[in-house]
């Protein structure tokens, strides 16, 4: 695009903003206005898409962490062999039928997943689910002490490897704890929610609360009454 000719034909009617706000510079008004044509987006969709796409931002020279530091709100942690930095969100789902949430609550990164586990339950468990990050002596002699099933994956303890009794034990347990994964599955393909989009934990633990509660909808969709 011959960005400067264009500029130089607009220029003379360009508004100078004298006595007001100071207008955009005219070549990104300009480029704006042609990403505005060529998606067919709205005034107000052009603006959410310029916050929202990094394509966007490079194309209109637009670096919306100018102070280049991190979210101080976010942390890292490393999964495998792999660091993310980041928040992490917490669900808890119903075990019969769909798994619906319940519960979220969101952390840092680096929060170990335990940490969370009390304030997602409701109270009325009567089985308690969970990966072998929530592996735990004291809350498997609670859980039955209260009469709920301990369905938690049992983890290896150092120098000492799981019996085969154990092994086929977590392999019974994972085809129920999976369903919790089934909510994840939605916020990323079907809402394709793969990475935080605020600053903050505050806004993004807003987003990730409405984004389980539209996942809810979409699981019981074809058994709502249908609308006029």
């Amino acid at each position: 695009m011959p960005w400067d000719r264009l500029c130089a034909l607009i220029e003379p009617h360009y508004a100078t903003g004298q006595g007001g706000r100071p207008p955009v510079p005219l070549e990104r008004m300009l480029r704006i206005h042609c990403l505005q044509q060529w998606y067919d987006l709205s005034a107000p969709m052009m603006e959410e898409w310029i916050y929202d796409r990094n394509s966007f931002q490079r194309f209109l020279s637009i670096d919306l962490l100018a102070d280049k530091k991190r979210d101080p709100e976010m942390t890292s942690t490393k999964k495998g062999d792999q660091w993310y930095f980041g928040m992490k969100a917490h669900i808890g789902t119903q075990v019969r039928g769909k798994p619906l949430i319940h519960s979220v609550e969101t952390s840092t990164a680096k929060a170990h997943d335990k940490t969370k586990k009390d304030d997602l339950m409701h109270g009325d468990e009567q089985v308690e689910c969970g990966d072998k990050g929530y592996a735990d002596d004291k809350d498997k002699r609670a859980a039955r002490e209260k009469g709920v099933f301990y369905a938690v994956l049992d983890k290896a303890k150092r120098s000492k490897k799981l019996s085969g009794k154990q092994k086929r034990r977590n392999k019974k347990i994972s085809r129920v704890r999976a369903k919790v994964e089934h909510p994840f599955q939605i916020l990323k393909c079907q809402w394709g929610y793969r990475k935080v989009r605020y600053r903050g934990l505050k806004k993004n633990d807003g987003q990730i609360v409405m984004l389980c509660a539209l996942a809810n909808i979409f699981m019981v969709r074809r058994s709502l009454p249908a609308t006029p």
